[in-house]
């Protein structure tokens, strides 16, 4: 379906000639350029979205695993939590360890044996994206990760880890935003957390795990020096008893061995003596 205006009747300019040559080029539509006579038009292949699967604290790491992924626009990262308390929170190269005002997932309490909850964070372009663990010291111990990394430049994973290993600032990644999307696998509160809030479950995640079954390193440093302080009074009460016991026993030996014992002046008795004996 072509069309021409004032086309000459002879030579290789004809309408029909420029018919024809439209009709060998596969009727490829004029947004995708000029052909030539005898090309064929090859569409491009469109991108089907893929979903990339990260752990977040595996056999207890402190740790991503992968610790980075190279996905493309319209790809998803699914981040899916192991057992203890962590959470998934944007930042930058340049502060590994603070929030962005990017994605934060909040914290993920996960049950050994309990389903992994996930969080969902959908790539809408092709630059870096960093991210942290918001739980405390985390981040500090190199608990990151990153999506599309300049592995080839200076902005590469390796040096934004070291980055993070050398940060002294304190975490933040407490408190969720709409940046990314939770899975049935996790509950979402129906109110948001405030920066307090974070704080306080972050300062007492150690009790929040031994009740859960999810205690930390610290937690059960907390738990043995309580059954230490109960086992050292049992042990205090038990030895004042026997002192007692032992005072007792004492006292009654004491007492019965001086009834037959005269405390007063010695006593003659008189003896009448025989006229032999005189």
């Amino acid at each position: 379906m072509v069309f021409a205006i004032n086309p000459p009747s002879h030579g290789e300019n004809t309408f029909h000639a420029f018919q024809n040559k439209a009709k060998e080029s596969g009727g490829a539509p004029a947004s995708l350029g000029h052909a030539t006579p005898g090309q064929k038009w090859e569409e491009k292949p469109k991108h089907h979205p893929k979903e990339h699967h990260v752990l977040v604290g595996p056999n207890g790491k402190l740790e991503y695993s992968p610790h980075y992924v190279k996905a493309a626009v319209g790809d998803t990262v699914v981040f899916k939590f192991q057992p203890k308390n962590h959470t998934v929170t944007q930042s930058s190269f340049e502060n590994p360890c603070e929030g962005n005002g990017g994605f934060k997932s909040g914290f993920m309490p996960v049950a050994p044996g309990a389903q992994s909850p996930e969080f969902k964070v959908e790539v809408k372009d092709d630059k870096p994206i960093w991210g942290y663990c918001g739980q405390v010291n985390h981040c500090q111990q190199g608990m990151v990760f990153a999506i599309n990394p300049d592995e080839g430049g200076a902005k590469n994973f390796w040096t934004f880890k070291e980055k993070a290993l050398k940060s002294g600032k304190k975490s933040d990644g407490g408190k969720k935003s709409d940046g990314g999307k939770k899975s049935a696998g996790g509950k979402k509160p129906s109110t948001e957390w405030d920066d307090d809030e974070d704080e306080t479950l972050a300062a007492n995640h150690d009790s929040l795990g031994a009740a859960d079954g999810l205690a930390s390193d610290d937690g059960v440093s907390d738990s043995l020096k309580k059954y230490a302080v109960i086992g050292l009074a049992l042990l205090g009460a038990n030895i004042f008893l026997a002192l007692g016991v032992l005072v007792i026993a004492i006292l009654i030996y004491v007492r019965r061995n001086s009834k037959g014992v005269s405390t007063g002046a010695p006593r003659y008795v008189p003896v009448n003596l025989k006229d032999s004996d005189a």
